[in-house]
């Protein structure tokens, strides 16, 4: 399952960091198709598509090795044996949860290059990192990952901090992205996420059936650097 090597001219490379606790913007939608996990010691997605479920599991690499490594030295760090869960942001800083489910975060290494998986469903590899040749409003046809972000329905770009219950801004506000969102959802508040490749995706309802909704994902776009998006934290 995890033999397949790295297709990418582009070679990915990962920092280990020793486990320290987090402070920043971590956000992870419900489910456990939202974020990545280490299993039987190896990096994975699971995906549906279609109906159907599959484990994607990531190339073998040495930076994946290294990945799988840290995240588990990061659930070690709050007393767990074991792998889980974790979420990757858009600059590469690998944030492991508490399995303990409780708010506590650790930064446990950064990640560079391409994020490539297998993919089950065609038998090739695909990278979370790639968004190239989509437009806005384009439909995102890979698992939908990545930290949780929002628009107002007074159109400003806020990450919603749990801890202090309050809005945090970037320090300033990209119109260019809440234009794509606004493309796609003209009214009211928005969900979005920001993946590991600095780019934003959100869901967008189509109305297949009578009174019956499908939450479709399409890509946004790009993000500008600071200080249109938020800063790199430590």
């Amino acid at each position: 399952m995890r033999s397949r090597h790295a297709s990418s001219d582009s070679r990915p490379l990962f920092r280990r960091i020793e486990p320290r606790p987090w402070t920043g913007r971590y956000k992870r939608l419900p489910g456990y198709m939202t974020g990545f996990h280490v299993r039987e010691g190896w990096p994975l997605i699971e995906w549906e598509k279609e109906e159907a479920r599959a484990d994607c599991w990531m190339v073998e690499t040495a930076a994946a090795r290294e990945l799988a490594s840290a995240v588990m030295g990061g659930k070690g760090h709050f007393g767990y044996g074991g792998g889980g869960s974790f979420l990757i942001n858009e600059y590469g800083q690998v944030l492991v949860p508490s399995p303990a489910g409780t708010s506590e975060v650790v930064l446990v290494g950064e990640w560079t290059g391409p994020l490539e998986f297998e993919n089950p469903f065609d038998g090739g590899v695909f990278d979370l990192m790639n968004d190239e040749g989509l437009q806005t409003g384009a439909r995102w046809e890979l698992p939908y990952v990545g930290i949780v972000h929002n628009l107002s329905k007074w159109d400003e770009l806020y990450y919603w901090d749990k801890e202090s219950s309050c809005k945090v801004f970037p320090p300033e506000q990209d119109e260019r992205l809440i234009r794509s969102l606004r493309q796609m959802r003209p009214h009211g508040p928005v969900r979005f996420i920001v993946t590991p490749g600095a780019f934003a995706l959100t869901k967008v309802p189509s109305w297949e059936r009578a009174g019956w909704c499908r939450w479709i994902p399409r890509y946004v776009g790009r993000l500008k650097a600071p200080p249109l998006w938020f800063r790199k934290e430590d």
